[in-house]
């Protein structure tokens, strides 16, 4: 007899997170909404995840192995290719559930118009600590495209609610991005499905420990891979949003102390947008190096005030 399809299929990535995934799984065994199947896809672990995940009795929990790691991006497709449910969310191994997450986004899409195939929520972040240091509060409604062009309004994976059928549409995630997965689904499924989210955080984020996000190569990496594949869309969008993924690109070099390269890439954000000030301030402060750099965008909270400062007066300047 064939098995009783799911309302809800959640997919979570995992590798050598035994206790965190532990905790990932038991925040989405704690859903107010109960019709869900959980697959959990371990990416070729080396620690005691498959031991302490089978030692939790719950029937609607599948582990599938990697044998060799593949990445999240791999790991994701493979759950998404198990799932049974119309309906797919994910959560990353290190990230928590409140309990009514999934009650909420799915009263949200049956209450949005039918050709609404993505849920997003709030999310926030946690530090090592266990401290709340932000939240992510994206505002996505309708027609997204043009937003998603422009930034991860998203926030994180975590977050997502998909229909199935446009995961399967658009071919799921890009195995060959390096970061940024997350954000080029998104742009993706924008094409041709609207978005809605709940105002209302339902994601623990967390900020710290080994996420992909705290390589900083692999971020670059992930930019660049997004200025390069959607650049024909973005550039259509004019000049303006060409020289905002520029001087993102620039700004994530220079703290990556790759100075050169990111030398260049606010160049172009300058000379796309030569009386914006804080692409002049950022290309500025580059020949500084990347020391100097970092502390006038990132450090020392004096001196961002001073270039609060002169941001506001070449603002000054611009709008003479």
């Amino acid at each position: 007899m064939p098995r009783r399809v799911p309302r809800v299929s959640v997919v979570i990535p995992t590798r050598d997170r035994a206790r965190l995934v532990v905790r990932a799984i038991r925040s989405v065994l704690a859903q107010t909404v109960e019709d869900l199947e959980l697959i959990v896809v371990d990416d070729g672990s080396t620690d005691d995840t498959a031991q302490l995940i089978g030692g939790i009795e719950d029937p609607r929990i599948q582990l599938i192995t990697h044998d060799t790691p593949r990445g999240g991006a791999a790991a994701r497709n493979t759950g998404i290719q198990a799932s049974r449910a119309a309906l797919v969310a994910f959560l990353d191994s290190d990230d928590e559930w409140l309990p009514r997450k999934l009650e909420r986004q799915l009263a949200a899409l049956e209450a949005a118009p039918p050709h609404t195939g993505v849920a997003c929520a709030w999310a926030t972040w946690i530090d090592g600590t266990g401290e709340e240091v932000d939240v992510s509060a994206p505002t996505l409604q309708g027609r997204v495209h043009a937003a998603l062009l422009h930034s991860c309004h998203v926030g994180t994976t975590s977050t997502l609610l998909i229909r199935r059928a446009d995961l399967d549409r658009v071919g799921g995630f890009d195995e060959s991005l390096p970061a940024a997965q997350e954000w080029d689904l998104c742009i993706r499924l924008s094409r041709s499905t609207d978005f809605v989210t709940v105002p209302e955080v339902l994601v623990r984020y967390a900020t710290s420990g080994d996420r992909i996000t705290s390589d900083r190569d692999a971020v670059v990496r992930g930019h660049a891979a997004i200025l390069d594949k959607h650049g024909e869309a973005i550039a259509a969008q004019g000049s303006d949003l060409e020289a905002v993924h520029h001087f993102r690109l620039g700004s994530l070099l220079c703290l990556a102390r790759r100075m050169e390269e990111g030398r260049a890439e606010l160049a172009t954000a300058v000379r796309q947008n030569p009386r914006h000030p804080k692409y002049i301030a950022g290309w500025t402060a580059s020949q500084m190096g990347p020391a100097a750099y970092r502390s006038l965008t990132r450090g020392n909270r004096a001196l961002r005030r001073w270039l609060r400062r002169w941001r506001h007066g070449l603002a000054g300047w611009a709008a003479r």
